[in-house]
């Protein structure tokens, strides 16, 4: 019967049955080459496969392994974003920066943040979410240790942006 249904639905040319490259009516799919296969099977060969999954990606492990790493990330943003209101009496104090050379501390951060949005997402597109914010993690600490490292007011804007 449901084969009956299936070929039906291939004679009339049924669009609401039109699924990427079959045709589904039912509990079967008749594909190109219109051999009809039962979709109840495929479900069962799914769920096999996923009582295979390897243990560091299961849900728990997974999220583990990763909410972290990404928590750190933005943590040390935040932190960057904010700093210059908390240090800037010492830095006025200490380097001789005026109101103007704070101004352009945190407009460096910003600037640069935003300048290299859309080389971020061709880096991310390109090489994955993984590779790239592990690398700009990297670049984040090394630019905070210009920025402790720094002497004036060039070398803490380098190191901010």
């Amino acid at each position: 019967m449901d084969q009956l249904l299936a070929s039906a639905a291939v004679k009339q040319n049924d669009r609401r049955a039109i699924r990427l490259n079959g045709i589904h009516s039912g509990r079967w799919l008749l594909d190109r080459s219109g051999i009809l296969t039962c979709l109840e099977e495929t479900h069962k060969k799914k769920e096999n496969k996923d009582a295979t999954i390897a243990p560091m990606n299961r849900p728990t492990a997974l999220w583990l392994r990763i909410v972290p790493a990404y928590a750190m990330g933005y943590f040390l943003s935040y932190g960057l974003r904010s700093i210059n209101a908390v240090i800037a009496p010492e830095l006025a104090q200490e380097l001789n920066i005026t109101a103007s050379g704070l101004g352009l501390l945190t407009s460096a951060y910003f600037l640069g943040f935003g300048l290299f949005q859309l080389p971020l997402g061709m880096l991310l597109d390109h090489f994955g979410p993984r590779r790239v914010e592990s690398v700009l993690l990297l670049v984040g600490a090394v630019g905070c240790l210009i920025f402790a490292a720094g002497d004036a007011l060039y070398t803490l804007a380098v190191g901010r942006a």
